[in-house]
């Protein structure tokens, strides 16, 4: 019937791979309407012995064997499994199994290393500070108050320990702790919640504002940071006359008078005690802005922001590290996300990059600078701002304006703590690389092999044991 069937579609020009017209069936076979999986046999077939052998037949007229192909599919999983017991493959897990006791395992001790080497990082990090900041005292009391030259550094380490007792020790600290941990906590929170962003679409504001503040951006960034400096200067200040010794190392915090601004317990008045900023001349005010010590102390901290940033990202940068983790810590993102928004991916100048690069390669941490693609072209702003030009597919187009346009990127954006969420990326070239790149198809689960495609076939011959793999059209022989 199947040979019959196939002849008479191409007796009447029909294709070989439509269905019949006609279902038929007899003793000796059954066309199935449809050879679909999951469609139920007949019963007549499935009651069927040796002595009465039933053919089936598809519905455009092929003969089939159901029971060729499941006992093909059992013994291929049998074969895949004695693969894996003595480990050439390994079956790709289902989804709904879940993970391995032994990753499950990984990925807890994985948890328990991070939490321990946070607490170690931030318990040797606060003890660092505590136990060198008598140092930074003495150095400040050095450059403030008129010492002899000819007294030697341990006398005078010794008179002000005399004179301010064991308090040089952390005089002033917790003071400086709670400004630093109330700014950063402060810009990490501004980052998280946009509260920019929030207020524009709040207020519904027109087109020609929101264009405005996101030009703006910058400079809402500095001027955030400004008055978070100008908000927690009291703290600051009275962290700075302790370690002087003007200020008793009690109480550890200053008085929250100080904190309402223009009082009599505020720091921010008088602005200089050396100059007087209201008699009105230019010279008298910028005398007044330039000996003010809030302006001073704000002055050093952006400066030291800055070096620190700069020194943190051209190390981070450049030191050799493990850079193929087994598994992926899941603070990975976080803790890049947290030095993103407190400005210490921001990149460093040249010259201190170049500077630290040398450093660490005589130490034997890094490997010689290799100038960046972004260094060795020439940008669209120097070409086309002394009036040049770019050629494209022969033709000279000048008076060219530059559009930035945000792409997609797998680094995390350089920002100092606000709403900027249009800094353009970059894809590194290997990862795009190793994307690309084709990888070996794992073994499918038992579950998935339900088709008639034998991947893996063992045979035996006079005693050679031979593995034949099929993987698409590419075959191998081992």
């Amino acid at each position: 019937m199947g040979r019959q069937a196939y002849l008479a579609k191409i007796a009447f020009g029909r294709s070989a791979f439509e269905p019949t017209e006609e279902v038929t069936e007899s003793d000796e076979y059954i066309q199935l309407a449809t050879s679909q999986s999951d469609e139920p046999l007949p019963e007549r077939y499935r009651e069927a012995k040796a002595n009465n052998y039933i053919q089936l037949y598809d519905e455009r007229g092929n003969p089939i064997n159901p029971r060729a192909h499941a006992y093909g599919k059992q013994l291929r999983d049998a074969q895949n499994d004695v693969l894996a017991s003595v480990g050439v493959i390994e079956r790709r897990r289902s989804p709904a199994e879940g993970l391995p006791g032994s990753y499950e395992e990984r990925l807890d001790e994985l948890e328990s290393e991070e939490t321990v080497g946070n607490t170690l990082a931030l318990t040797s990090t606060v003890l660092e500070n505590l136990c060198t900041w008598w140092i930074g005292s003495i150095r400040d009391r050095l450059l403030t108050f008129r010492i002899p030259d000819a007294i030697p550094f341990l006398q005078i380490v010794a008179s002000e320990r005399a004179a301010s007792g064991n308090s040089i020790a952390y005089t002033g600290f917790t003071s400086r702790l709670v400004s630093t941990i109330g700014i950063q906590a402060l810009v990490y929170g501004a980052y998280v919640y946009q509260p920019v962003d929030r207020l524009v679409q709040l207020t519904r504001a027109s087109s020609k504002t929101r264009r405005f503040i996101r030009r703006s951006r910058s400079v809402l960034t500095f001027g955030f940071r400004l008055g978070l400096e100008v908000l927690f200067y009291p703290l600051s200040y009275h962290a700075n006359l302790q370690r002087l010794g003007l200020l008793p190392a009690r109480p550890l915090l200053p008085f929250w008078k100080s904190f309402i601004p223009f009082s009599p317990s505020s720091p921010l008045t008088p602005l200089s005690v050396h100059h007087a900023a209201t008699s009105g001349s230019a010279v008298s005010i910028a005398k007044a802005i330039v000996t003010s010590p809030m302006v001073v102390i704000i002055a050093e901290h952006f400066y030291e922001r800055w070096i620190y940033s700069a020194i943190f990202e051209a190390v981070e940068t450049f030191i050799i590290r493990p850079d193929n983790a087994d598994i992926e810590s899941p603070d990975v993102i976080s803790k890049d996300r947290a030095t993103s928004i407190l400005g210490l991916q921001r990149r460093s100048p040249r010259l201190i990059r170049n500077a630290i690069n040398k450093m660490l390669v005589v130490l034997g941490w890094a490997e010689p600078v290799v100038l960046d693609e972004a260094e060795r072209k020439p940008s669209l702003d120097s070409l086309t701002g002394a009036g040049q030009g770019i050629e494209v597919a022969g033709a000279q187009i000048t008076d060219l304006t530059p559009v930035n346009v945000p792409v997609s990127r797998i680094d995390r954006p350089d920002t100092d703590g606000t709403n900027d969420s249009t800094q353009p990326i970059t894809i590194p070239a290997d990862t795009a690389e190793r994307s690309l790149r084709p990888t070996t198809p794992p073994t499918p689960p038992a579950s998935d092999n339900g088709d008639n495609d034998p991947r893996i076939r063992i045979t035996s011959r006079e005693g050679i044991v031979e593995m034949e793999c099929f993987l698409s059209s590419l075959s191998s022989f081992g």
